[in-house]
């Protein structure tokens, strides 16, 4: 068949006429750098490294949600560390508490469909992790839809009497961060996680008596479910035995046991785990399994 016409490029758009019908002007909708260019909130200096984290770089922004099962409604949050830009971490190009940066990892977040952040905070003494989780408290009340809590770290307390250091923390949390609209809630409560406190001396009771505003406790690992202080617990990550067993079994344990106890339950999922480049290392290492983990 003949083609009658020309096909005229002109800076951002084109026009087409075939066999007789009226020439259309379209318009794209992207372009071949935003494509292939770094869409994350990653910086721009970041390379690949040894232990699977990948290089800046052009990522899905398929809504993570659509992974999850019919009909689900669980909301999905991400679990952030604060701790970047001192020299105790290792530099990976931004301070996280920069609010230019962590305005770009919350609107990172949402592009996927993450609708809220876990920050694991190390108390009111860590000058650097607390000002970074201000930023982040500060940038998530710009988002109505966006969530924020906070997860107090055992690292906020190897110092001094952890009951009453915990408390203080506690009192500090309430104070600056619990009476937001945005900060999370179950039943109308404040939702608190703790991080690796489970083994440590701490007078519970007297926590629950003197910490303000009724807060829910969440511990760690299924056996948090019969802790008389908890109110739920969250699943982690593991075991590190084998590096291709990514937790299929602990998960399954975790969920029998929380629908058992009737607590709030808390699910995980991760793309893998290493820690061989950091100064913590226990050389646990969980394959990431090109995606399928």
């Amino acid at each position: 068949m003949r083609k009658t016409g020309i096909i005229t490029v002109i800076a951002l758009f084109f026009s087409i006429s075939v066999n007789g019908f009226a020439s259309q002007s379209v318009r794209p909708t992207t372009t071949l750098a935003a494509e292939t260019g770094n869409n994350t909130s990653t910086a721009d200096s970041f390379r690949s490294q040894s232990n699977g984290n990948a290089a800046a770089g052009n990522v899905s922004k398929v809504d993570t949600r659509s992974l999850m099962y019919p009909g689900s409604n669980t909301a999905l949050y991400a679990h952030y560390m604060p701790w970047f830009g001192t020299s105790s971490h290792m530099n990976i190009g931004y301070d996280t508490a920069d609010p230019n940066q962590s305005a770009r990892q919350i609107n990172d977040m949402i592009s996927r469909g993450i609708q809220g952040v876990i920050v694991d905070w190390y108390g009111r003494n860590f000058a650097h992790e607390d000002q970074s989780t201000i930023s982040m408290f500060n940038e998530s009340k710009k988002h109505s839809d966006f969530k924020f809590a906070i997860m107090e770290d055992a690292g906020a307390l190897k110092k001094g009497n952890q009951t009453s250091e915990l408390i203080a923390d506690l009192i500090y949390a309430n104070q600056r961060f619990m009476g937001a609209s945005n900060y999370m809630k179950m039943n109308n409560r404040p939702v608190v996680f703790f991080f690796g406190v489970e083994d440590l001396p701490i007078d519970w009771k007297a926590v629950r008596n003197q910490v303000p505003g009724n807060p829910v406790f969440i511990f760690e690992n299924s056996n948090s479910f019969g802790r008389s202080i908890a109110d739920g617990a969250y699943s982690w990550i593991g075991p590190f035995g084998d590096r291709n067993d990514w937790g299929q079994g602990y998960l399954l344990d975790f969920y029998n046991v929380g629908q058992k106890s009737g607590k709030h339950t808390v699910g995980s999922v991760k793309k893998g785990f290493n820690d061989t480049m950091s100064g913590w290392s226990a050389n646990r290492d969980i394959n990431q399994n090109c995606g399928q983990t």
